[in-house]
This record gives structure tokens, C-alpha cells and sequence, in this order.
């Protein structure tokens, strides 16, 4: 007889990171708690129209300055989706840590970089399918609200970079909070950190989006690049030192 012997191959980093990533997203995405995220996000969004684009619009402004403020009042749609990702990779990090279903995972082949990137990438996933809703129904509500002939003057391209940038600003926000979760014992202390990183993430898409436009036509672009590069260095070098043991001897 011969032996039959099946040899077992562990799935690579990015392969492990994706199956990670879509586990996370299905227990995140239908969550009461992400959808009434999402719920409050778009009342906020219906209030920024009436309140702040509605004072901004209301001026002397030419139709191409009306257009380009519309723009940058999107990353405020946007970033608004930004507390379901933040909250999100504090329950990827800290919630399953108390809840006992960190330690099957960390018990896996998966490498460091695995785990990490895709319990980021499980938080991120979720806020960007709200963050696409909300700046569906802000347009939406713009074109209801002012009608469709001020979507003509809107510079499409500073709106794809104000788009980028507030994306970046809430992966930024999702790694910091993970890092700050996968070091911290308790989910309340990951929680409180978390509420602060939100407020500051807000403040600086927001006035980060109105001092670019000042700057000229390149800063938008370059802003981008230096925060996805940012957020790339992160997620490395937070993996890298993040050691799954310390994590399994305090559970």
C-alpha cells in the first residue's frame, strides 16, 4: 500500500489578510450599531446642506466658487461615516479581546501583518460602503435642494481629491485606534482614546479641505499621496511590532 499524505500550505499574507478582512466586514457592516451609525450620519448630512452649505452658498459667490464650495463640503459627508470605521477597529481589537474570540485567531499561521492589515482593512470596508451612500444622498439632497443645473459648476476633480483625502483621514483614524486597541486590555479605555481621535479626524478634514483650497491645484493631490503614504507606514510598522505572545499571555 502506498501512503497517502496531503502536505498542509499556509495561506500567504495577503491571501490570510483578505479572508481576515471579510470576516470582519460581515460581523461589522450589518451591525445595529454601524447601521444606526449610518442612520445618524446621513440626519447630520441633511443638516450640514440646510446649515453650513446653505450660509456658504448664500453670498455673492460666481456659480464656479458656489461649485467648488459644494465640493468641499463633501469630505464633511464623507468623514462623517468615519466613527463606524473608528468604532469598528476598537471592537476588531479590544471588543473581541473581551468578548474571548481574539485568541482562536491569533492561535492561526496567519503572520502579524495578516492579522493586522485585515482586521483594518474589516473596519475600513464597512465605512467606505457607508461613506459611498452618504455622498450619494449629499448629492442627492444637494440636487433636491438647489436642483441639478449646480452639479454643472461642481470642479469634479478637486471633489475626486476632497473624496481621496477624506478616505485617507478615516483609515488614518482606523489605524490609530487599532493600534491604540491591540495594545490596550479594556475596551472602554480603546473606546474613550477612540472618541477623541474622531473629534480630531472631523476638525482636520474639514479645515484641512478649506486651507488646501487655497493652496493651489497641487496640493490636493499631494496631500493624498502623503497620507495614503502615511497610512501604509503605519499599518507596517504597527504590525511589525505588534507580538501576537504578549497578547495571548493576557488573555
Amino acid at each position: 500500500m502506498h501512503n497517502i499524505s496531503t502536505q498542509y500550505r499556509p495561506a500567504g499574507t495577503l491571501r490570510s489578510a483578505w479572508i481576515i478582512a471579510m470576516r470582519q466586514t460581515k460581523e461589522t457592516i450589518f451591525a445595529r450599531r454601524s447601521l444606526y451609525t449610518l442612520g445618524l450620519s446621513l440626519l447630520f448630512i441633511v443638516m450640514e446642506v440646510n446649515t453650513g452649505l446653505a450660509a456658504s452658498l448664500s453670498g455673492s459667490a460666481s456659480q464656479r466658487e458656489k461649485g467648488l464650495l459644494v465640493a468641499i463640503w463633501l469630505s464633511w459627508a464623507v468623514i462623517l461615516n468615519a466613527a463606524a470605521a473608528i468604532l469598528a477597529s476598537v471592537n476588531a481589537f479590544a471588543g473581541d479581546k473581551e468578548r474571548g474570540s481574539l485568541l482562536p485567531l491569533l492561535a492561526t499561521p496567519a503572520s502579524n501583518l495578516a492579522i493586522f492589515a485585515g482586521k483594518i482593512l474589516g473596519s475600513i470596508i464597512p465605512a467606505c460602503v457607508y461613506a459611498l451612500i452618504g455622498a450619494i444622498f449629499y448629492f442627492g439632497f444637494v440636487i433636491f435642494t438647489y436642483s441639478a443645473n449646480i452639479l454643472r459648476s461642481i470642479p469634479w476633480g478637486i471633489a475626486t481629491f476632497v473624496l481621496i483625502l477624506a478616505l485617507g483621514m478615516m483609515l488614518l483614524g482606523a489605524v490609530l485606534t487599532s493600534i491604540i486597541s491591540s495594545r490596550t486590555k479594556k475596551f472602554q479605555t480603546a473606546q474613550a482614546i477612540s472618541s477623541m481621535i474622531s473629534s480630531i479626524i472631523f476638525v482636520g478634514v474639514l479645515f484641512g479641505s478649506l486651507r488646501l483650497n487655497t493652496l493651489g491645484s497641487w496640493a490636493y493631490p499631494a496631500a493624498d499621496a502623503a497620507l495614503i503614504l502615511l497610512d501604509i507606514v503605519l499599518v507596517v510598522l504597527a504590525a511589525t511590532t505588534w507580538k501576537r505572545e504578549e497578547v495571548m499571555a493576557r488573555i
